[in-house]
């Protein structure tokens, strides 16, 4: 998943006041809008590499943890649908990460520059697809 460089642009002139967020639009700067390489780029950062080869990546598990708190919360889709809709109003965004970074649980700390880029992951392919998407596979016959 990556974004535009205007996208990106845009991202920067909104989270530019909010410093928390730095890190993460820094990660997403790095890697020229590649959402999924800047995620686990923090996250391995953050928390350190899978100990094991051929573990899955962090940014795979923290989004498995993720489906099962987002696609829940209608709270946290609220901001997302709200944000979606009028994403030039940077207020909208940073409402939906501090949300994120203190409603959800997850078995680590979410750093606001964490919660920036899955944020924005998750507007960019649409909170509906990104649950379908990471939905289980039904357990075989």
């Amino acid at each position: 998943m990556k974004l535009t460089t205007a996208e990106l642009a845009h991202i920067q002139t909104q989270l530019q006041a909010y410093a928390p967020a730095q890190r993460g639009v820094n990660r997403l700067i790095e890697h020229q809008g590649q959402l999924e390489a800047a995620l686990d780029d923090l996250l391995v950062e953050t928390y350190g590499a899978p100990a094991e080869f051929g573990k899955p990546s962090l940014w795979q598990v923290t989004r498995d943890v993720l489906r099962q708190e987002l696609c829940s919360d209608e709270g946290f889709r609220g901001r997302i649908r709200a944000y979606v809709e009028k994403p030039q109003q940077a207020t909208f965004l940073t409402g939906a990460i501090i949300y994120l970074v203190e409603q959800v649980a997850l078995p680590f700390t979410l750093s606001p520059s964490l919660a920036a880029l899955i944020v924005l992951y998750v507007s960019k392919v649409g909170l509906d697809i990104f649950c379908r998407y990471t939905e289980p596979a039904p357990p075989e016959a």
